[in-house]
């Protein structure tokens, strides 16, 4: 068991194949919540949507994980953790397109 884990271990890097869908698909989801959920009750932007839009999106690659850990795939901290940087990617990107591209009197 032990080698079976290492092997297993040592198939998953940060580079992987994988990591590139799981960053992809997670900045989508980032950049898609971030852009529905406008709580400044106005044009411009704001750190609760950043927030909320950032946490939202990151529920998807957290639920993928948790089916695979429940023993439907290889559950991985590393696609984890790809899942993270790409949610914070896809909502900071929106969240600087409202700041550049917002009316001044909205800052």
């Amino acid at each position: 068991m032990l080698c079976l884990t290492s092997s297993v271990a040592r198939a998953d890097d940060w580079l992987g194949a994988d990591k590139a869908a799981h960053f992809g698909y997670s900045a989508a989801f980032g950049a898609a919540a971030t852009t529905t959920i406008p709580l400044a009750g106005g044009p411009g932007p704001d750190w609760r949507s950043f927030a909320l839009g950032a946490t939202i999106g990151f529920v998807p690659g957290l639920a993928k994980e948790a089916w695979d850990l429940s023993g439907h795939g290889d559950p991985s901290w590393k696609d984890l953790a790809w899942d993270a940087a790409g949610t914070l990617v896809g909502a900071g990107i929106v969240w600087a397109v409202q700041a550049i591209t917002a009316p001044a009197h909205a800052h």
